[in-house]
């Protein structure tokens, strides 16, 4: 995806936005706007977090090679730095903009769209204020982070709409970027800070704001920034067990409900503070789906809790501590990195996963030339494309798997002539980019496989011969059939016994089938159906006179018969049952 960025002013008069709004359409007028984000043709929009490079002006090379090959591998939409960027107390201000500069250099080669946020350690030591770091940050074309205003706690509180891929003037999607401060008081740093009160105020009036644009409907959002809620001990367990973590002396351990490959190796650090309400609030609202956070190096994690995902993103830097002249890194091997989240635009939910340092740096990652941009993504596509295939739970019709076999089959050509560097065949960016969409759009239309069932009445009749179901749905409505003096007692998959299948049924035959009706006698009481035949004729009226006149093979159901339900069958029963068929007005049987 493309994105043209344009620059402008942050700090805007009130009088200059109102006139503006009146000139432009909505969401005209911040950097995040006007990059005008949206969602891809394949409805997915995907970010690239990275957390706590927290370096100095001569960031360690490692990560340096990393985050480039990060950006090759997620291919993102947008990169999201959430927080201690810098090392501020390793940075004199005079270095300030060498140190941003190391990162934010690679991410303007490449073109990605850049929005941040700052952290504790960003700003600490003789490193220059956050202002003064947000004006560097936007010197940086891709830069499109912003402050919502000095009136306000923090700096780096803003949004980052996300349009529809069809509808492109429409917002479907939404990121919150939150600056949750440095310290409570910078003299005592181990207390942390929190999203304050104004803060929070300007959070619902722009959720609001958003949802009024959106019809009513809230707009689903993901917030991003440095410091956890302190609402994670809630969602954690209180547990003894080996490899517990302790925080104000009790021990904690990761929930059973934490998503697969999960780590927490060092206790959560949010804010202790009583007056933290950030995640109340955001529970109220209901747009948020998911808080993203890093701060915690060792961490990573997706907790589910009360309806939004807590997730901590590990660091990727290496950060060193020197004791006794040894040098420690903060962080793991087995978890620095950052971290992808695809957003999609149909359903408004996300997925996420890691990129490893580590692992990456072992993996041969195709950087961008003339003939080999970016195919990372396309072989990512035809990976999963492949996986899918092979999914033992799921049939798809043939005809949708041979336009996806097709696809990948173009795609693997292109990337045959790429890796063994085929000159003869030249592949432009825009070509790479259509034969992963192709394979994209076809996995979207992979169409579950139907088979046709054959309904039969079993001795009655149905009016539907047969139908077709499609595999691993629900069957829905299933047909009426009828059969004299016996009710439908349902559709079964045997004549006698067998499954019962209801419109909840969820349809897994892989032929085709036959389903049997299954009746029940019945033995409702019609008034008037003397002959017992289910109808109310004259032949009832001749068959109660017969048997009134002594005949000898006049049999009635008598209880039928007793039209008037006297416990008695005599002629005014016939007289009754005659001005009913006659049509007579004031008749009823009972």
């Amino acid at each position: 995806m493309k994105h043209t960025i344009i620059r402008k002013t942050i700090c805007i008069l009130l009088a200059c936005a109102f006139i503006a709004a009146s000139v432009f359409p909505a969401f005209a007028g911040t950097p995040a706007e006007d990059a005008h984000l949206h969602f891809n043709a394949d409805g997915r929009f995907r970010i690239l977090n990275v957390s706590d490079i927290q370096d100095d002006e001569s960031l360690d090379s490692r990560v340096q090679t990393f985050i480039r090959q990060a950006v090759y591998a997620a291919r993102p939409d947008l990169i999201v730095l959430t927080g201690d960027n810098i090392y501020g107390s390793d940075v004199s201000s005079g270095q300030t903009a060498t140190a941003i500069g190391q990162y934010m250099n690679i991410f303007q080669s490449l073109g990605v769209p850049v929005a941040i946020v700052f952290g504790n350690h960003d700003d600490n030591g003789s490193a220059l204020s956050k202002e003064e770091q947000m004006a560097i940050y936007n010197r940086y074309s891709v830069s499109i982070s912003y402050d919502e205003g000095s009136s306000m706690a923090g700096c780096g509180t803003y949004n980052v709409p996300i349009f529809g891929s069809t509808e492109t003037d429409k917002v479907k999607f939404n990121l919150w970027m939150f600056d949750t401060g440095s310290a409570i008081n910078q003299a005592v740093s181990s207390k942390y800070d929190y999203m304050r009160a104004d803060q929070l105020q300007w959070y619902v009036s722009k959720s609001n704001e958003l949802k009024a644009a959106n019809g009513g409907v809230l707009v689903p959002s993901i917030a991003f920034q440095h410091i956890i809620v302190n609402d994670i001990y809630d969602a954690l367990q209180e547990s003894s067990a080996s490899g517990a973590v302790s925080y104000n002396g009790k021990s904690y351990v990761l929930p059973n409900t934490a998503a697969p490959g999960s780590i927490m190796r060092e206790h959560p650090c949010p804010s202790d503070n009583e007056n933290e309400t950030e995640f109340a609030v955001l529970k109220q609202q209901g747009a948020v789906i998911a808080i993203v956070s890093g701060h915690d190096h060792r961490n990573m994690f997706v907790v589910p809790h009360q309806g939004i995902d807590l997730i901590n993103t590990p660091a990727a830097g290496f950060y060193e501590t020197k004791v006794l002249g040894m040098v420690f890194y903060h962080g793991d091997d087995d978890t620095r990195g950052a971290r992808i989240i695809d957003v999609y635009e149909d359903t408004g939910s996300y997925t996420t996963d890691m990129l490893i340092l580590r692992d990456l740096a072992q993996t041969e990652v195709y950087a961008p030339t003339n003939t080999n941009l970016y195919s990372t993504a396309l072989r990512e596509a035809c990976f999963n494309a492949d996986k899918l295939l092979k999914h033992p739970q799921t049939l798809y019709s043939e005809d949708s798997v041979v336009l996806l076999q097709n696809a990948m089959d173009q795609a693997d050509l292109i990337l045959y002539d790429l890796d063994n560097d085929r000159r003869t065949t030249v592949y432009d960016q825009d070509a790479i980019d259509y034969a992963e969409h192709q394979v994209r759009a076809c996995m979207q239309n992979l169409k579950s496989a139907s088979f046709r069932v054959t309904f039969d009445a079993n001795g009655g009749t149905c009016a539907e011969e047969s139908r077709a179901f499609t595999y691993g749905e629900p069957c829905g409505e299933l047909p009426d059939a009828q059969r004299s003096r016996y009710i439908l007692d349902g559709w079964f998959t045997e004549r006698e016994g067998g499954e019962r299948i209801t419109p909840q049924t969820v349809f897994t035959a892989t032929s085709a089938q036959i389903w049997y009706a299954h009746w029940l006698q019945d033995t409702r009481r019609l008034p008037g159906d003397a002959d017992d035949n289910y109808e109310v004729t004259l032949l009832d009226v001749i068959s109660i006179q017969r048997y009134l006149a002594g005949g000898w093979d006049a049999q009635i159901n008598s209880e039928n018969a007793d039209v008037n339900a006297d416990g008695k069958v005599n002629l005014m029963d016939v007289m009754l049952l005659r001005r009913f068929l006659a049509g007579g007005w004031n008749v009823e049987l009972v």
